[in-house]
């Protein structure tokens, strides 16, 4: 089926026009996917699936996109429980143009800016670039792209569309899907441990570490870059969104969590807060339970031997209501403070922060100040001001 859209893309804004698309869904001949896995020795059918499909879109890129050649067509996503739209011209465009408006999903990725290789007034070259059920989007720019390459050359990968973002998605794909290895193991390769963070794991982390670095240290991207990506893992029901920055932090990065009034939880990602803020000031607009402020932000330090400089928002679909989690490279999970946690915590830093010892006044203030507050955010801030007007 066509995919609709506006009569006239012009009318939005838009200089280029989008591209048609037309969705189809697919399943693999019974007589074709048993030849293809006594081909290549695949020990069940859904993992051989998989792969019949990646390999059968690069033979249409091959032949009907590929960067050096003329374009005809491309695929736009091939996994499960995903989709994946691209146009010259920013996100908020893509919802209009293809109205997508009334469309609900757990996690949505977007990106505005046009890569720094590639094509990029052909929406070919734009972000989000796929591996099999993902999709990455990417702020940065690799200085090692053509070792890169050749690195997943060696795997029979080629990229077609001449961005540092494609390869980025293959290897992501590569490293999850073919070798399965579990999230720690991905953020490891694409992102290796150094110096002191390093020394500063046990023993046990630094044996799996110095093999993985063996392994695929020349593909690890070089230089500045910041990996957001939307993936959906099908056989455990479930669906993600990672956060990762490189090892010396050459790009902004910031993650943030707001739990509605309702029980609604939502995590986000972005390269710098003021986006999160208009994300969620757009929903809180429309949906009352969700504070326009997250109740909590912070950054990644890249490659940490604390939190490994990735965060991970997973969303469970296995049970009968969704559960939402947070948690590190390390699977530590990531929480919002509790409401006494929080007491605890501006109760200490008034008592430090008034320090003649009248604490009644300020106390009295503060539950003024939660009262006003629609987030933790917002109190952190009130809290700011009254701090910096008592000295």
């Amino acid at each position: 089926a066509t995919i609709g859209t506006v009569d006239d893309f012009s009318s939005i804004g838009l200089d280029v026009k989008p591209p048609e698309v037309i969705r189809y869904f697919i399943s693999c001949k019974d007589n074709v996917i048993a030849e293809f896995i006594e081909k290549n020795n695949f020990s069940d059918r859904p993992t051989a699936e998989d792969e019949f499909v990646y390999q059968n879109t690069y033979k249409l890129h091959k032949k009907y996109y590929s960067s050096l050649g003329e374009k005809h067509a491309f695929v736009l996503s091939h996994g499960k429980n995903m989709l994946v739209f691209k146009i010259v011209g920013y996100a908020e465009q893509v919802i209009q143009y293809y109205k997508l408006e009334s469309l609900s999903a757990y996690v949505w990725i977007g990106h505005h800016r046009y890569p720094t290789k590639g094509i990029v007034w052909h929406p070919g070259g734009a972000h989000p670039f796929i591996g099999l059920n993902d999709a990455l989007v990417h702020n940065g720019d690799f200085s090692n792209y053509h070792g890169v390459a050749e690195y997943l050359a060696q795997f029979n990968i080629y990229p077609l569309f001449l961005t540092d973002t494609e390869v980025a998605a293959y290897l992501f794909d590569l490293y999850s899907r073919v070798f399965n290895y579990p999230t720690e193991n991905i953020i490891e390769a694409l992102a290796p441990t150094t110096e002191r963070d390093f020394h500063m794991l046990d023993q046990e982390k630094k044996e799996l570490y110095k093999n993985i670095q063996l392994s695929h240290i020349n593909g690890s991207p070089d230089g500045p870059w910041f990996f957001i990506i939307g993936r959906s893992q099908p056989n455990i029901k479930h669906i993600q969104l990672l956060g990762i920055t490189d090892t010396s932090m050459l790009r902004p990065q910031v993650f943030a969590m707001v739990e509605g009034h309702n029980g609604e939880n939502i995590g986000l990602v972005a390269s710098e807060r003021q986006a999160i803020d208009a994300v969620l000031k757009s929903i809180s607009q429309s949906n009352q339970n969700i504070s326009s402020k997250a109740d909590i932000y912070w950054n990644a330090r890249g490659g940490s031997h604390t939190d490994g400089g990735a965060f991970i928002f997973n969303v469970d679909l296995s049970g009968s209501h969704p559960k939402f989690t947070c948690f590190d490279k390390f699977n530590n999970e990531i929480k919002i403070p509790s409401k006494k946690e929080t007491w605890d915590y501006f109760s200490n830093f008034l008592t430090k922060t008034y320090s003649n010892g009248n604490v009644i006044h300020p106390f009295t203030q503060f539950e003024t100040m939660i009262q006003r507050s629609n987030s933790l955010s917002d109190l952190l801030d009130n809290l700011k001001k009254e701090h910096l007007s008592n000295n």
